[in-house]
């Protein structure tokens, strides 16, 4: 990635991380419209970089509470990320016992 392609990278991560931390406050619902444009604006900062599905994105949120490592990338709306992230899956029938890395 040439350095601009990094910062543009950094910026949408920080405006991604905004955007959670304003959700969390307003106290939107996992489930929620709301919630899911979050779960969408989330895969789409990631989809640039990998091949993305909502099973994928699951296990990305539950490794994000998992791993310490990330409290520094989503802080204290990690378990709130993993909620609204598993209430959409389960919303687009996926089965969240057998999530699968497709």
């Amino acid at each position: 990635m040439s350095s601009e392609e990094i910062q543009e990278a950094k910026q949408s991560h920080d405006d991604f991380k905004q955007l959670l931390a304003d959700a969390h406050a307003a106290g939107n619902a996992p489930g929620s419209v709301e919630a899911k444009e979050v779960v969408d604006k989330h895969m789409a900062t990631i989809s640039p970089y990998m091949p993305m599905s909502r099973s994928k994105q699951v296990l990305l949120a539950r490794m994000y509470v998992a791993d310490e490592r990330f409290a520094e990338a989503y802080g204290d709306n990690r378990q709130y990320l993993q909620d609204l992230v598993e209430a959409q899956a389960e919303a687009e029938a996926i089965d969240l016992d057998n999530v699968d890395w497709e």
